[in-house]
């Protein structure tokens, strides 16, 4: 299963002759990826893999900007708070994390208050936790996306 963390910035590719280099894992750090290299050569000598760092410009796209907003500015707004949730979920607890989300839906929602909309707490929701549980490396029975109160 292929590890998507945004964070995790190195990758594992199989080299293959049709130019399409599927990602077997990523990694945050170097040194991991590497041994994982190291391992895949000893287990599989008859195919050619490679470690790829991806700029962090490529992996900032892998953040959703439709959030079930009822207008373009509204899914912008939540896009803003989801990138700083995103990178703050690596430099705070949890905690933390969820009280500065919920702060700044509050106020969101006094410009838009389709923001309560079942639909939207829960592309929400279901995104900070599938974050969280990558960066934490926490199991989907250790936080669920009602940990959010949204």
């Amino acid at each position: 299963m292929v590890n998507s963390n945004i964070f995790h910035v190195w990758a594992v590719v199989l080299l293959s002759t049709t130019m399409q280099n599927p990602v077997v894992n990523r990694f945050r750090r170097r040194s991991d990826a590497e041994g994982f290299l190291r391992l895949l050569r000893q287990t599989n000598s008859d195919k050619n893999y490679t470690i790829m760092y991806i700029p962090v410009e490529k992996i900032v796209e892998s953040i959703p900007t439709e959030w079930e907003m009822y207008s373009p500015k509204g899914n912008l707004e939540v896009t803003q708070i989801m990138r700083e949730a995103n990178s703050s979920l690596s430099q705070y607890p949890l905690p933390k994390v969820r009280s500065m989300v919920q702060a700044k839906l509050k106020l969101v929602a006094e410009r838009h208050p389709e923001i309560y909309d079942t639909a939207v707490r829960s592309a929400i929701a279901y995104r900070l936790t599938k974050w969280a549980r990558e960066v934490h490396e926490l199991s989907e029975f250790s936080l669920s996306t009602e940990y959010w109160d949204l």
